[in-house]
């Protein structure tokens, strides 16, 4: 299992910003691999040995950019589910508040009828 490097970052390695697309890291990677595959490392001047571990670095910058892009859209619907719960609770609250209130005033009805 590889190291977690905290100097490792993904957005810069694939040269795109941090709100990007999926679509967008996806062409960010296959331009790059175009690039850097060990297969034309000899046409584009580079050695083999740099070429796998630019290769292995892009791979694990796109990996690495779409858990975040997961991890996100995770977020976003707990987020969005707490906010219906506490919607679903409020209303609830409201309610039973508002029975509350009904029967409060029935009971004081029917004091004063039995006084009257």
């Amino acid at each position: 299992m590889a190291r977690y490097d905290e100097n490792f970052n993904c957005y810069e390695i694939l040269g795109i910003s941090p709100d990007a697309s999926k679509a967008e890291i996806e062409k960010a990677r296959n331009s790059m691999l175009k690039k850097w595959h060990p297969d034309n490392a000899k046409k584009n001047n580079i050695s083999k040995s740099e070429a796998t571990r630019k290769t292995t670095s892009i791979n694990k910058a796109y990996d690495e950019a779409l858990k975040k892009i997961e991890q996100k859209k995770r977020e976003e619907q707990e987020r969005q589910e707490r906010e219906r719960e506490r919607g679903v609770r409020e209303k609830r609250e409201k309610g039973v508040r508002e029975k509350r209130e009904k029967d409060k005033k029935g009971l004081r009805e029917q004091r004063r009828n039995i006084r009257m």
